[in-house]
């Protein structure tokens, strides 16, 4: 298993000097983080259909159900280090979703979800949803997205990318609900990391074989919406 994520050379410099041991170079820009077998669960699920754009919108007006953005311009991390997300047929030789967590603090409806996700290369097709919990993982899509609107790297300050649902998605206080990013193709985008550096828990599925926890740098997002 390799979880592959784009950081500059500082970074990466980083992690060899602080021992980390699963750095390991993989390319101009990139580290290998190796994990174990993952949980199986399935990514199946039916296509929803929502208004999707590459945008600086800032959700102004809605509550904040999550929010990991800075403030503008330090919107996210200025190198654009972070995860990858990439298609099967991608330059890496595999598939890598990317999934992050969020509780609700109280009953809420999502209306929106915003991504520091950027396309750099291959086709765009990227594969957004909001899932259920199954035992810490990822379990069912409750609404998916696909796009091909996905702000380019390189596009800063805070360029991010957008899906929407008119009708809204319930969730409760509480419950643990899951943002998670997929790609197509040869499509490979970058989940850009915080602009703080947080670190913590989130899941990743390479080559379709299933998620995975790992605790390492965040992904950055939010979701919006109404109480």
């Amino acid at each position: 298993m390799k979880l592959i994520a784009r950081v500059s050379a500082l970074v990466f410099a980083t992690l060899l000097l602080c021992g980390h041991p699963f750095a390991q170079s993989f390319g101009n820009g990139r580290f290998v983080l190796l994990a174990g077998t993952p949980a199986s669960v399935s990514m199946n699920s039916a296509i929803g259909v929502g208004e999707t754009k590459a945008s600086a919108d800032d959700g102004a007006g809605l509550y904040t159900i999550f929010n990991n953005f800075g403030k503008k311009p330090k919107c996210y991390n200025s190198s654009g280090d972070g995860w990858v997300v990439a298609g099967e047929d991608s330059e890496f030789g595999q598939s890598q979703y990317i999934a992050m967590s969020f509780t609700p603090k109280a009953d809420a409806t999502v209306t929106k979800l915003k991504l520091g996700m950027l396309w750099t290369t291959g086709t765009r097709g990227v594969v957004i949803s909001l899932n259920e919990d199954s035992g810490g993982l990822p379990g069912n899509p409750i609404h998916t997205w696909v796009t091909s609107r996905v702000g380019k790297f390189g596009s800063y300050p805070c360029l991010y990318t957008l899906v929407k649902d008119g009708q809204g998605l319930p969730v409760q206080k509480g419950t643990q609900y899951w943002v998670v990013a997929a790609a197509t193709g040869t499509e490979w985008d970058d989940w850009v990391f915080t602009y703080k550096g947080t670190m913590g828990e989130f899941a990743y599925d390479e080559s379709d074989e299933g998620w995975t926890l790992e605790n390492f740098y965040l992904a950055t997002f939010a979701v919006l919406g109404t109480r």
